[in-house]
Order: C-alpha cells, then structure tokens, then sequence
C-alpha cells in the first residue's frame, strides 16, 4: 500500500518563545540529520558515512527488535539551499522531506514535512491499510512540533 502525507507547522505561533529565525531552524534540521537518535527512541545511533555541503548519506543504528531484521537502515540526504531536506531510505524506497518555508510576516516560517512510501505487506482498503495511514498520520502530526520546539529549547539554551 502506498502512502503519500504532508503535514505543515507554523514555527513561531504568538505565544512561541523565543522566535526562531530561517537560520536557526535550518542549524537545528542539520542537527537533527546528525544525530537523529535524539529525536527517534528506537535508534541506537547514527553513523554518517559521508557529508558535504549538498547532503550526506548515514546509516541508522536501531535498537535490538526495533527496526529492521538487520538493525539498521540506510539513508541518502540530499540538502536543497537551506530550505529543504530529501531523506531516502534505500531499503524501502521512501522518502521524506523536511521543508522550511515562509509567509507574509517577518517571523512568519511554517516547517512541512512530507512522507511518500509503500508498505508491500499492506493490502488497499484493508482495515490494516486504514489503521496504517492513521498511524503515518498521527506520527507526522507529533514529529513536526516536536522537532520545532527542540529546536526552540536548543536556541535558549545557547546551542543554536
């Protein structure tokens, strides 16, 4: 079964402290490419087995019985300016996106996150493939704010 989702943030809501700036968020994503086991619990680690300025390309290091029979996966990023971010898994063939964009405002920036990918253990109008979706959906709709306000917490605390 094949899924296609997107899902957009807005970054700096009216009550969010402090505002982030297009670079500040953009320092935080690449962070997030480096070490994404902070932000993803079944990873064990990360291992990046090449940078430069236009992607890298990593092997993510999963905890025992949490990802893959191999315990782990291999990601190629491809880096867009500084405004979006391509991650292809290898093995499966999905790919995500990271997008950094802006609207009317000074401060107005919104993060999109994109998921496009197949599942070919999942059957088309099967309760599993509805379930499957809800899941993708609901898991899109938590990573999105959460890596905003990771970001926010880096940039009080100086690290940004």
């Amino acid at each position: 079964m094949k899924y296609s989702l997107v899902y957009t943030s807005p970054i700096n809501s009216p009550r969010a402290y402090p505002p982030l700036s297009h670079a500040q968020v953009w320092k935080g994503l690449m962070r997030k490419c480096r070490r994404p086991q902070d932000f993803l619990a079944v990873l064990a680690g990360c291992q990046i087995l090449h940078e430069d300025a236009h992607g890298m390309k990593r092997v993510m290091l999963f905890k025992p019985g949490m990802g893959p029979p191999s315990n782990q996966a291999t990601e190629v990023l491809t880096f867009h300016g500084q405004t979006t971010i391509d991650i292809l898994l290898i093995e499966a063939g999905n790919l995500m996106t990271q997008s950094i964009s802006r609207g009317n405002g000074a401060n107005e920036l919104y993060l999109t996150y994109t998921f496009d990918g197949e599942f070919l253990d999942i059957m088309e109008g099967t309760p599993q493939a509805a379930e499957k979706g809800r899941l993708l959906e609901r898991e899109l709709a938590q990573v999105v704010p959460e890596t905003i306000e990771q970001i926010r917490a880096w940039v009080r605390m100086g690290q940004l």
